[in-house]
């Protein structure tokens, strides 16, 4: 299901065009569990928001002790059904953003095109919980009887993190890398035959390539080296390094960042790429510069003992 040949394929429609019918499956999986989730979400802040006075008794007589003790449990059941209610409405929002991203993969017919952002989320929270669990031990398990709100709480937990493995990370998030990593291919099979990208490709390496040698050389002949290095620099200066990168797809950003051994290029959205990579042109243009200060140095010094 998700091994490719990528190079019967020129586009990501002619595969999307082939595995739809799979793909689509796997998707409708995981938003049937998020739509269950979400149920299942707002039933819990039901039955915990229409039982006000229920959970409050119980906080004063298992929980609270006290002449306070009446205002420290509505104050503690305000303070939970507050943050449940927040949650609720971060995990609608965020299933609404999904059907977007859907939408979007439906209309692009690439499913690469689902949030990269939303699926980073997913794990971000996933993460928090395992550490929640593992740092809480079994004392996250306690519960007293009573306590329907927080047996469903910590089956809901449970339950998100088995479906999100089972369903997104193993299933759907692989069906976006395998559209992503044809994504790459094409560019790679296709910035040979770019005379843009191929030529910038070649100005960068011949830019820093022949500055090593010059670096070299002048240290042969360091007479020519201020001349030599003053206009090198003045040259350096005038490439506008952003507006030849941005005229660079994504898919051709990342294969120039694996090669200047980025790690993660595929993961940077289109404006970090660039930044990153203008990054390291520059951190080379200054390496590449400074071996030439001395020798500007020593003349001024030769020509000070001159005077004196």
């Amino acid at each position: 299901m998700f091994q490719t040949n990528f190079a019967k394929y020129n586009s990501t429609k002619e595969l999307y065009n082939e595995r739809k019918k799979k793909y689509w499956l796997l998707f409708f999986i995981f938003t049937v569990i998020f739509a269950f989730i979400i149920l299942f979400q707002v039933g819990i802040l039901i039955e915990y928001s229409s039982r006000k006075e229920f959970y409050i008794d119980h906080y004063i007589n298992d929980i609270f002790e006290g002449p306070n003790a009446l205002a420290s449990a509505n104050q503690y059941y305000s303070g939970n059904l507050i943050g449940y209610t927040f949650v609720t409405i971060i995990s609608i929002s965020m299933f609404i953003w999904h059907v977007v991203s859907l939408y979007r993969i439906k209309k692009f017919q690439d499913f690469s095109a689902y949030s990269f952002i939303l699926s980073r989320i997913y794990l971000g929270i996933v993460i928090l919980q395992v550490i929640t669990l593992i740092f809480s031990g079994i004392s996250y398990f306690r519960f007293f009887s009573w306590d329907l709100n927080r047996i469903l709480r910590i089956f809901l937990t449970l339950f998100f993190i088995i479906a999100y493995f089972s369903t997104w990370q193993f299933l759907c998030n692989r069906v976006i890398r395998v559209f992503y990593a044809l994504k790459i291919d094409i560019a790679q099979r296709n910035i040979s035959t770019d005379p843009f990208a191929n030529s910038l490709q070649s100005f960068f390496n011949n830019q820093f390539g022949q500055g090593l040698k010059n670096n070299e050389s002048t240290k042969n002949d360091q007479s020519q080296t201020p001349i030599i290095m003053a206009a090198e620099n003045e040259e350096t200066n005038k490439i506008d390094y952003a507006a030849k990168l941005n005229g660079l797809s994504k898919e051709q950003l990342v294969i120039m960042a694996q090669k200047l051994n980025i790690y993660g290029a595929e993961e940077f959205s289109r404006e970090d790429l660039i930044s990153k990579i203008i990054a390291i042109f520059k951190e080379r243009e200054n390496k590449l510069n400074k071996p030439n200060a001395a020798p500007e140095v020593e003349k001024n010094d030769e020509k000070t003992e001159e005077e004196n």
